[in-house]
């Protein structure tokens, strides 16, 4: 898909681009999918981008683009709901963050930090919300009310864990396990 795109433009072969270069057309790209929300459409051209950028001559001397180029993928997956694929991506965002003695640390740390908690939050909130969908129905038609309760407790305390020092709370856990 690369060399595709690259040829419709009559960009010279990416590996002879330099590594800013990939970077400006990986940000070109992603904001103009931003700006339509079809995120879906460049994960591809992303990943298969980031293959050239791995092998590129001069990816030690690019770190600050480097790390950039792991970002906006991490967070492309991320939109795609493929929540496990963008902490991977993350984590070696962290990696590269780290290097050079942590060079570019303070300056990324935020954006790591966010979509870091973001995912984590949504890979829980997704997995409730798609057992709600797929089993919610089901659990009402064989009477297991018990299950539905115990779901809303979890939904409860992962929305506010101070919760857990409420005895209305504990009655309520203790009332749905008999």
């Amino acid at each position: 898909m690369i060399e595709k795109v690259l040829n419709e433009h009559k960009i010279l072969k990416s590996d002879s681009l330099s590594f800013k270069s990939l970077y400006q057309l990986i940000q070109i790209i992603n904001i103009s999918s931003a700006q339509n929300f079809e995120y879906y459409n460049i994960e591809c051209f992303l990943i298969e981008a980031y293959q050239t950028i791995k092998n590129h001559k001069s990816k030690e001397r690019q770190l600050f683009y480097h790390i950039e180029i792991l970002y906006v993928i991490s967070k492309t997956l991320f939109r795609n709901k493929k929540f496990i694929e963008s902490l991977e991506y993350l984590d070696l965002m962290h990696f590269y963050m780290e290097e050079n003695k942590g060079k570019y640390q303070k300056e990324f740390d935020s954006k790591y930090q966010l979509l870091l908690d973001l995912g984590n939050i949504d890979v829980l909130d997704y997995r409730i919300l798609s057992f709600k969908r797929n089993y919610f129905k089901h659990l009402k038609n064989i009477k297991q009310g018990k299950v539905i309760i115990f779901l809303q407790l979890v939904e409860m305390y992962y929305g506010n864990p101070e919760i857990i020092k409420d005895p209305e709370f504990h009655q309520k856990a203790e009332n749905s396990f008999l």
